[in-house]
């Protein structure tokens, strides 16, 4: 089960109405209408609120938890919870002492009462394209839960665990890691049959002290704390980490199974060949001495890496490995190497390739990777902005990159924020142009594009890129999201 705003009402599962959560959790209703209205699905997001939700409004002040809950019933949501007294409106609201609280208590409900299997995933990057990936794929198996795009901090997780419904066959949760202890917490509330690390990376690194990579792995590891007894580990063998990861795993009590995904010959899941296409890939895997051919609709080796890690999760409920034909149809969630065809003035026409809600060394790679593969593209367009939350060697991961951006065949760096900017100082081959901010940018790239560009977009979200986005998609006619059947060099 894919969640989509399209989708209506009868396409999930109902898990309450109104009338029982009220019951539930011991609190009266006011506002709007409620009753028997059912209840399909809790949220954390207005933004994201569709037909069904329960939105979980946290504001502190009376207007910016009216504005919030106005969005979210405008988007969908039939009630609002919130421990925000004061709130008032029009529409159903259940005031809780502690909406955290009343999340807790909802999700260990909907979780003690699964009947299915919980496939938990955490790791520095991948983390929402292999669970997307892999609940696509179990989806042609069995009704599937999973996370709503990357909704993963803590209050946002506990209302995903509350959220699933009690036949669905699985359950894809992200488990992410801001802070020591937090993945443990999360892991035993979620109490995974399956525990998928996509990688130990920096990103974030910066909440984890002067340890780095060391304090991630250990943050990471702890998935295995609240694994149910049999419980099975799946993890990349190519990752720097994975001896480290095969050890704690072996010394966890729930883990009865290790499921290794990568290139060597000993691994369980064994990647076979491959092959990058400029908005596709083609894989050959090997699982158990059977052959598995699929294609995947996105170009890049690490679609690739992360594709392994979904036979691993589907290897591990015994599902049909064939559906990684499904892959085919996989779209990313929304800001991860999204392409857009846009018609600018002058009619001009670009590829805008969206990678801009999140960046860290290792995702920035990939997608240089990516462009890496577009050598027949007119004119290949970078914008990237400063990576964010890396700790004291920041500035060192920013140098590193020069090398990848000039063997990528970037023509034009744009770069903006500080960081980014002594990035452009020191590449080599290709014009470069420096701003500030991301308003600054916004309103000079648009005229700086040429028809038939290649334009990608990376930089950490709170470096707020998605305002050259916008500017970008907004000049003239809506931009239309692209599937791998077309790419730039059409155009010509």
């Amino acid at each position: 089960m894919i969640l989509d705003k399209k989708m209506g009402l009868l396409d999930y599962p109902m898990i309450w109405t109104i009338d029982s959560l009220a019951a539930f959790l011991d609190v009266p209703q006011v506002g709007g209408f409620t009753g028997a209205t059912p209840i399909t699905r809790f949220i954390t997001s207005a933004k994201l609120s569709q037909t069904g939700d329960v939105c979980v409004a946290t504001a502190v002040s009376e207007q910016e938890c009216y504005n919030f809950s106005k969005r979210a019933i405008e988007n969908g949501a039939v009630c609002i919870l919130t421990s925000n007294q004061n709130l008032k409106g029009d529409f159903p609201i259940l005031h809780v002492p502690r909406a955290g609280g009343a999340l807790l208590k909802l999700a260990k409900f909907a979780r003690e009462r699964f009947e299915g299997k919980v496939l938990g995933i955490t790791g520095s990057v991948g983390k929402t394209t292999t669970k997307d990936m892999l609940a696509l794929c179990l989806g042609f198996s069995g009704s599937t839960h999973s996370t709503t795009a990357n909704l993963n901090a803590t209050p946002a997780n506990r209302a995903t665990v509350a959220s699933i419904p009690r036949k669905a066959h699985y359950s894809v949760i992200e488990l992410s890691l801001m802070g020591p202890d937090v993945v443990r917490r999360k892991s035993l509330l979620a109490k995974p049959h399956v525990s998928i690390i996509t990688g130990i990376g920096y990103s974030h690194a910066a909440h984890h002290g002067d340890d780095g990579r060391d304090a991630i792995l250990v943050g990471k590891t702890e998935i295995f704390k609240g694994m149910k007894k049999g419980g099975i580990a799946v993890l990349p063998s190519g990752d720097k980490k994975f001896d480290a990861m095969i050890g704690i795993a072996q010394n966890s009590p729930g883990v009865a199974r290790i499921i290794s995904c990568g290139q060597r010959d000993e691994d369980t899941v064994r990647l076979v060949r491959y092959d990058l296409h400029p908005t596709y890939s083609e894989v050959v895997i090997n699982v158990e001495g059977k052959e598995y051919c699929y294609i995947i609709s996105q170009p890049g080796r690490h679609f690739v890496m992360n594709s392994l890690l979904v036979a691993g999760g589907l290897l591990a409920v015994g599902a049909d490995l064939h559906v990684l034909g499904g892959l085919s149809a996989y779209a990313p969630t929304e800001r991860r190497v999204e392409r857009f065809r846009v018609t600018l003035a002058g009619d001009r026409t670009i590829e805008l390739i969206d990678d801009a809600y999140n960046a860290a060394p290792d995702s920035v790679r990939a997608l240089l990777d990516i462009l890496k593969l577009r050598n027949s593209t007119k004119r290949k367009v970078l914008v990237l902005g400063n990576m964010l939350e890396l700790g004291p060697d920041e500035m060192q991961h920013h140098a590193e990159l020069v090398p990848d951006i000039e063997a990528a065949g970037i023509d034009l760096l744009v770069t903006v924020g500080d960081l980014a900017c002594q990035v452009g100082e020191n590449v080599k081959g290709m014009d470069v142009l420096a701003f500030e901010t991301s308003a600054q940018a916004a309103k000079k790239i648009p005229d700086l594009l040429h028809h038939l560009d290649l334009v990608s977009v990376k930089g950490s979200n709170s470096m707020e890129l998605i305002r050259v986005v916008n500017a970008l998609k907004g000049l003239k006619t809506k931009p239309e999201r692209q599937n791998m059947n077309w790419s730039i060099e059409q155009e010509d």
